[in-house]
């Protein structure tokens, strides 16, 4: 029988040729291998990078479970979220009443670290350069520029009740402001001392200084009784008819004291008991109105 060479060997040569070209493929996966990635429609891969166009969720429908858990057993990111361009990097809603959108908590740091690291922006802009903005209620009336604050709390809910920032503990300090100005307060009442929760009691301090006290525009020694005259007016911007005024001589002068102080609305009259020969000085203090 006659053995057909021609046909064996162009199967021999297919054979060869086509594990020549696999062996190409696999040398060259090897050398440089191509990222595997999950795109539209296909699972996610672990230890790689997975892209699409479209919106990844996870949702587990069982009630009080987890839908989507990170967690790194070693130093690290549980989970890292991050944004390219205008928008967040984590954006939580909590959809019905009592859920919470963000809740964080740590053994011994901080729960919940805000950083904004713009350091000189060119405009001031509503949330430019702020550590951590929390607000509540109604913002129609919020700040339209809360730039470089470290936090920012606002809430516009039910007077008297709402509070922008609330800071509480059972003992120790409630707030604590450093630096320049320790606490700034500014409003109808800048600044209301109470004591114990709120409510003044026997032994409770609404106020305790140590340092030096400045009532600006409230108190001075720069007014004096003219010669020939036993009384002078002191304008004080906002004071009311029903303040108090406590006023002492600067200028020692025997025989001459202060008679009566009186209180108008903007204004002060201090009486020396007669007329003087010449100016007599005098410090005063408005407090109540």
């Amino acid at each position: 029988m006659a053995i057909d060479t021609e046909t064996r060997a162009s199967r021999r040569n297919i054979l060869v040729a086509a594990l020549g070209g696999l062996g190409g493929l696999l040398a060259g996966r090897l050398g440089s291998p191509e990222p595997a990635r999950a795109t539209n429609g296909d699972p996610a891969l672990l230890g790689t990078p997975n892209t699409s166009t479209t919106e990844t969720s996870f949702e587990n429908t069982d009630d009080n479970e987890t839908s989507l858990k990170g967690n790194h057993t070693l130093a690290g990111k549980g989970v890292e979220a991050a944004v390219g361009g205008a928008g967040f990097g984590l954006y939580a809603t909590a959809s019905a009443t009592g859920g919470r959108a963000v809740y964080a908590s740590s053994l011994d740091k901080a729960g919940v670290t805000g950083l904004s690291t713009a350091s000189s922006p060119l405009t001031h802009v509503p949330g430019e350069n702020v550590g951590v903005l929390g607000a509540a209620g109604d913002l129609t009336n919020i700040s339209p520029d809360v730039s470089e604050t470290g936090v920012y709390g606002f809430c516009d809910t039910s007077a008297p009740y709402a509070a922008g920032v609330w800071g509480d503990t059972f003992q120790g300090i409630g707030v604590a402001g450093t630096g320049d100005w320790g606490v700034l307060g500014a409003g109808y009442v800048g600044d209301r001392a109470l004591g114990t929760y709120g409510v003044v009691t026997s032994g409770t301090i609404a106020l305790h200084t140590t340092g030096k006290l400045v009532f600006s525009g409230r108190s001075g020694h720069a007014y004096y009784v003219h010669a020939g005259h036993y009384y002078v007016d002191v304008p004080v911007s906002g004071m009311t008819s029903g303040a108090d005024v406590i006023a002492t001589l600067r200028t020692r002068k025997a025989g001459y004291y202060i008679a009566a102080v009186v209180s108008y609305a903007g204004k002060f009259r201090l009486y020396l008991n007669k007329t003087t020969s010449t100016g007599i000085r005098f410090n005063y203090l408005v407090l109540n109105g």
